[in-house]
């Protein structure tokens, strides 16, 4: 398990370097898609929050480091698409996103927020950590991917599944 890093701080943004506009373009667009799904993960959980019990202390809680390591990963990956005179890229149409929000069941949204976005999201960030240009960009990758891997972890859902 990794220290999660301070995103305005920890990130080595001297390490980027031009590159022509549209490989800039093209990763921007990838980096602006994370920010948004994170973005509104953020926002279901954190809806979620006062839906649960106080009963339910430790999902709370739970729930609560991922709200903080979501909203990490929206300013850093915000902040990476805008670092190196790029830009945001185009919002996606929102499909899945309307398909979360509409989560009538807690078992619903942990489904859509914990294996199917989160895998997907893994995954790309495994594999743009090793295409990744500059040394912020891996650490970017890099970090998520820890978090990502202790959101999922099977000891942490199989031990809550238990209680």
């Amino acid at each position: 398990m990794s220290v999660p890093a301070k995103p305005a701080t920890e990130i080595a943004w001297n390490s980027i370097e031009p590159l022509p506009d549209h490989v800039e373009a093209a990763w921007d667009q990838i980096f602006s898609n994370i920010s948004e799904q994170q973005y509104n993960s953020n926002g279901v959980l954190m809806g979620w929050l006062k839906e649960i019990s106080y009963g339910f202390h430790e999902v709370k809680l739970y729930l609560a480091t991922q709200v903080f390591d979501h909203a990490r990963h929206v300013e850093a990956f915000r902040k990476r698409a805008l670092a190196n005179g790029g830009g945001l890229g185009v919002q996606t149409p929102g499909f899945f996103n309307r398909t979360v929000y509409a989560a009538f069941k807690f078992t619903e949204l942990t489904v859509y927020t914990n294996i199917i976005r989160s895998s997907f999201l893994l995954a790309l960030c495994e594999q743009g950590e090793k295409i990744a240009r500059s040394k912020a960009d891996r650490q970017l990758f890099e970090l998520t991917a820890n978090d990502l891997r202790r959101h999922m972890a099977p000891d942490l859902l199989s031990q809550r599944a238990g209680e």
